[in-house]
């Protein structure tokens, strides 16, 4: 009995040598075989080609709508400017408004479009002072008004 079980110990000590040495020899190819992932972006693929032909044909059709958008931007400013600028006056001939498409259309001197922007913000600050006066006068009138309504409903 003492001889079969030192059998079956020899024969599981050797398979578990075995196994042993199966997972050294996995551990060592596990090691070796590591992966490496590379994605490269080849453009004789037609997809490849044919995705970026589009994306730069959408980003220039973006730009230009960009663009256009800007300059009509620029335009409404500009013309929002002239119409603050003849109301202002008051009145516009013929000749005012010459002078102002010829500087607003051209650009060619900024320091007159400054000085029509200051001269209009200046005029809408001074109307909204007076406003704000002719405001205070109107409550003031109001609160003298009655007054003397109640001063004369005394002495009756």
């Amino acid at each position: 009995m003492r001889e079969y079980r030192n059998t079956e110990h020899r024969e599981l000590k050797s398979e578990l040598e075995k196994i042993g040495q199966a997972l050294e020899e996995l551990k060592a190819t596990k090691q070796d075989s590591t992966v490496h992932h590379r994605h490269s972006i080849d453009i004789a693929s037609s997809k490849v080609f044919i995705s970026m032909v589009v994306m730069g044909l959408i980003i220039l059709v973006l730009s230009f709508v960009v663009g256009n958008q800007r300059r009509t931007l620029a335009q409404f400013r500009d013309n929002d400017l002239m119409y603050r600028y003849i109301r202002m006056k008051g009145e516009a001939g013929p000749r005012d408004v010459l002078m102002l498409r010829e500087v607003f259309e051209f650009h060619l001197n900024p320091d007159s479009i400054r000085s029509i922007r200051r001269q209009v913000v200046e005029y809408e600050q001074l109307v909204r002072e007076q406003a704000a006066q002719a405001k205070l006068n109107a409550a003031e009138a109001e609160r003298l008004k009655n007054q003397a309504e109640t001063v004369k409903d005394v002495r009756k």
